[in-house]
C-alpha cells in the first residue's frame, strides 16, 4: 500500500493473466482512495498500475464517472466497483 498525494492505492496480483501471442503477464486488482472524498474504487485485472498520483487521478476519477453514469462504466472499467 502506498499513499501517493490524495490517494492511497493498493495493489494485489490477480489470478487472472492476459496472453497476447505467447507472452503471458500477469494481471493486478487495484484500490484506489480518493482519501479527501473518502472513497474506495476497486478495479480487476489492470493490465499496468503505477503507483504515481497522476494515474491514480486519471483512473479514479474516470471509473467514477462509469460507476455513477445510467450507462455503467466502459471500457477498462467494466470491473470497476465501489468497495465501501
Amino acid at each position: 500500500m502506498a499513499t501517493v498525494g490524495r490517494y492511497t492505492i493498493e495493489v494485489s496480483t490477480s489470478e487472472n493473466t492476459r496472453t497476447v501471442g505467447e507472452t503471458t503477464k500477469p494481471l493486478y486488482n487495484v484500490l484506489i482512495t480518493d482519501n479527501e472524498l473518502g472513497q474506495t474504487i476497486e478495479i480487476v485485472d489492470v493490465v499496468q498500475p503505477y503507483e504515481r498520483e497522476d494515474w491514480c487521478a486519471t483512473v479514479f476519477k474516470n471509473a467514477k464517472e462509469g460507476l455513477d453514469s445510467e450507462e455503467g462504466p466502459s471500457c477498462c472499467y467494466v470491473k470497476a466497483r465501489y468497495a465501501n
